[in-house]
């Protein structure tokens, strides 16, 4: 049954409509007009817990003192509407204005005190409407135009992954959106303002930009999303090649096909290499290739490096079949002139020693080399290789440690010439090439294995160091991207 209760001039109601309170404190409201037909407190408490009959009176006037035993205090009414209202649809203005009953049934409002009795039929309730917020697209802030760009992967899980993309940014530009140069181009990642590192490699003002885009993580099976922000006209190009990895790669070799007799080049560049009897196996990250007897080479037997560049490196993962130590001799790569024997570049195990060589031949007899720390090299255990040349020396790091230099700071003579084999010169993996067969193997799984035409800084080696998990540069299958619709700010 509801319960009314009639405003009473003077008091103070504060209202919270979830979990009602209702407090208050009393004051001297004068004297009332005869007829007003005020009820005193005493009333509206009787009324809020027994339901008891309120009878109208004139001249009444609640003391400000000394209140009688029984007298009720708008505390006690506070706490009575506490537990009998579990909610009601009054707000504080209104009950401090002094204008309406209110009712335990929701939605239906009163009349002014001392105005109109209560209607005795249940009253139309309208709903309140359910607003909806309006919620602002986070956006970075100074662009106007951003589109997204959905990655899909459908391999394993991606780390620091360089994306590549081919964008239309002619289009864009010829609607004077975004800047002639590019420079306003920006990447962020899935939260859409978190900034990522990017590079035009070329093409800007066509329609096929290639852009790389450094990509934290790319879920297994799945899909990412990153967006390209542009039209800023005060915007300085954020664009750094010295970001990225596939910046001067050469060649790339990851050996993830899994079978055949051949495997890519995944640096994009064509250094297609042939295999004479492959051993597929479980690599660092995905496949690799294992070498174990003198039938079996990995080689690219046209004219990759027969120009030696002035700066380069190497970098390669590889894992021993056997633990090798002071006796062993072996040759986990060679790029070599056949005629001669005279060896350029050699990742190799002297058997004087237990340390790995990085060594150069400079073409007019003299041998250089940049070795390793001493140490066992375990079967079954991962090691990771960079070497560079160039004109600040030699230098050979061994999982991510900078372990040896070496004082040649030239570069190879240029090869070109033919041998006795007539096959030129020969980038050979698992052993050492010569006199028309294999020899000094290296008994072991060597994999994602990278020449650049330039140092690498010691951030890029820890980089494709990865805490010993190894860095994919380019993963097979690779992800695919695709760019949506524009938005505008």
């Amino acid at each position: 049954m509801g319960k009314l209760l009639a405003f009473v001039s003077g008091l103070i109601f504060t209202v919270c409509v979830s979990g009602i309170v209702i407090a208050g404190g009393l004051e001297g409201p004068g004297a009332p007009s005869s007829g007003s037909g005020l009820y005193s407190l005493q009333q509206l408490y009787d009324y809020i817990v027994s339901g008891g009959a309120l009878t109208m009176r004139s001249g009444f006037q609640e003391p400000v003192s000394d209140l009688g035993p029984t007298m009720k205090t708008t505390g006690d009414i506070g706490d009575a509407l506490k537990a009998s209202f579990d909610r009601c649809n009054i707000y504080p203005g209104d009950v401090a204005a002094g204008k309406i009953y209110f009712s335990t049934i929701p939605g239906w409002w009163g009349v002014r005190t001392g105005g109109t009795p209560m209607p005795t039929s249940t009253p139309t309730i309208t709903p309140t409407p359910t607003i909806t917020p309006t919620l602002t697209p986070v956006w970075l802030q100074g662009w106007g135009y951003r589109r997204p760009i959905i990655i899909t992967n459908s391999g394993s899980a991606l780390s620091d992954y360089e994306i590549p993309l081919t964008v239309d940014t002619a289009g864009i530009i010829s609607d004077l959106k975004m800047q002639s140069d590019g420079r306003d181009i920006r990447f962020t990642d899935s939260d859409e303002i978190t900034l990522r590192d990017y590079w035009i490699e070329s093409g800007i003002n066509t329609d096929s930009t290639k852009i790389r885009v450094r990509v934290p993580s790319i879920p297994a099976s799945g899909t990412k999303t990153i967006y390209i922000y542009y039209g800023n006209s005060s915007a300085a190009s954020a664009s750094d090649s010295s970001q990225f990895l596939n910046y001067g790669l050469a060649g790339y070799w990851n050996f993830n096909e899994g079978s055949g007799t051949t495997t890519a080049d995944a640096s994009g560049n064509g250094w297609t290499m042939n295999l004479t009897s492959p051993s597929w196996v479980t690599g660092k990250i995905g496949s690799a290739l294992n070498f174990n007897s003198t039938t079996q080479n990995c080689y690219e037997p046209t004219t990759f490096l027969n120009t030696p560049f002035d700066n380069g490196a190497f970098a390669m993962w590889f894992k021993p079949d056997t633990n090798i130590g002071t006796t062993h001799s072996s040759y986990i790569f060679g790029y070599k002139y056949q005629q001669s024997y005279n060896a350029f570049y050699v990742f190799e195990f002297e058997n004087n020693d237990n340390r790995l060589a990085f060594r150069i031949d400079s073409g007019s007899g003299n041998t250089y080399f940049a070795y390793s720390s001493a140490r066992t090299w375990n079967s079954g255990t991962w090691y990771h290789a960079v070497a560079m040349w160039g004109s600040g020396g030699m230098s050979l790091y061994v999982n991510n440690s900078r372990e040896g230099t070496g004082s040649f700071t030239g570069k190879p003579s240029n090869c070109s010439h033919a041998d006795d084999y007539n096959e030129g010169w020969r980038l050979s993996l698992g052993g050492n090439w010569y006199s028309g067969s294999l020899h000094q193997l290296f008994p072991g799984t060597e994999d994602e294995f990278g020449v650049w035409n330039r140092n690498l800084t010691s951030a890029e080696v820890t980089r494709l160091w990865n805490s010993g998990n190894g860095l994919a540069i380019s993963a097979t299958p690779a992800p695919s991207a695709s760019i949506g619709a524009e938005e505008a700010h």
